[in-house]
């Protein structure tokens, strides 16, 4: 009767957590506005470094990079 009363304590804690922490709430979608004004900030940011690549110009290239990453640096 102990293992029985065990058991159904476990499954019920066990269903407690799955409850808990299978569904995470669903984030918030961006609308057109947002995904607007971070795709003209990529393309700027990009524009800006594929023009310092077409011209040569090396320390144009370089200010765009994070030197402690080597990741974009955006401005």
């Amino acid at each position: 009767m102990k293992a029985l009363i065990t058991g159904v304590a476990l499954l019920v804690v066990l269903g407690l957590a799955y409850f808990l922490y299978s569904s995470p709430t669903a984030p918030a979608e961006m609308n057109e506005a947002e995904i607007a004004q971070i795709e003209a900030a990529a393309e700027a940011v990009g524009d800006q470094w594929l023009a310092a690549l077409i011209n040569l110009d090396v320390d144009a290239h370089a200010a765009s990079l994070d030197p402690s990453s080597m990741h974009g640096n955006d401005g």
